[in-house]
């Protein structure tokens, strides 16, 4: 029996047939996308910050737990929250005292050294975002530091971060090490250098100097927003 096409029909046929699976499953992963759970009204973005050497156990709310790695990966994802209530978090199976936020917001909560203590709240900008560039956040975590961080060349960045806030500027997504140190006081000792992880443009790397004004340590990670589950 003659087959229907030509060997080059036939070779055709099936690519373009690929083609189609192909298309068809592009056009699936982004119906997907697009109707994946969207967070509701009244919700704000949070993440948690171990700036002690230790691993400790956070929960935000009511999403998973996350095991933060002081040395390794100090912060965990951004996490969908009610904002309508108080924000609770959970260390090390405590509750530590509540929180207020706005709704519509992004947040960075400080761990205290121990669970009776009320955890530092920073609330980070989104506004002014280049995508066409990465951006810089620096957090000074340090008590009674003036933090600065600079190339490792030697170019400053930032200057005067008090202890407990953040600073931030769009920069061009390259391979860098940076420095951070106190200004302030007798110890004025440079952390040691830490490497900026790769990044493209459109990313928020997070540096936080932690540690002491005396024996600081700095370390740094790319940004993520947890996919929203359904629970807040």
């Amino acid at each position: 029996m003659m087959n229907s096409f030509p060997i080059p029909w036939r070779r055709l046929a099936a690519l373009v047939c690929g083609l189609c699976s192909l298309s068809t499953a592009t056009h699936a992963q982004e119906i997907a996308r697009l109707y994946a759970a969207q967070a509701p009204a009244g919700s704000s973005y949070v993440r948690v910050l171990n700036p002690e050497a230790q691993n400790r156990r956070v929960t935000i709310g009511r999403n998973p737990a996350d095991i933060l790695h002081g040395n390794q990966k100090p912060a965990s994802d951004y996490r969908v929250v009610d904002a309508a209530g108080d924000l609770i978090i959970t260390l090390d199976g405590r509750t530590l005292p509540p929180l207020k936020i706005a709704a519509g917001g992004f947040y960075t909560v400080v761990l205290p050294p121990t669970p009776i203590q009320t955890p530092a709240l920073i609330a980070d900008a989104t506004d002014g975002r280049n995508d066409l560039k990465a951006e810089l956040r620096f957090y000074n975590l340090i008590a009674n530091c003036d933090a600065a961080l600079r190339l490792q060349d030697g170019a400053q960045i930032f200057s005067g971060v008090n202890t407990n806030q953040a600073a931030r500027r769009s920069i061009n997504p390259v391979r860098a090490s940076v420095s951070g140190q106190c200004s302030n006081g007798a110890n004025n000792n440079a952390a040691a250098a830490s490497s900026l992880p790769p990044m493209k443009s459109g990313d928020r790397i997070s540096v936080f100097l932690t540690g002491t004004v005396a024996q600081p340590r700095l370390s740094s990670q790319v940004d993520a927003t947890a996919a929203y589950s359904g629970s807040r």
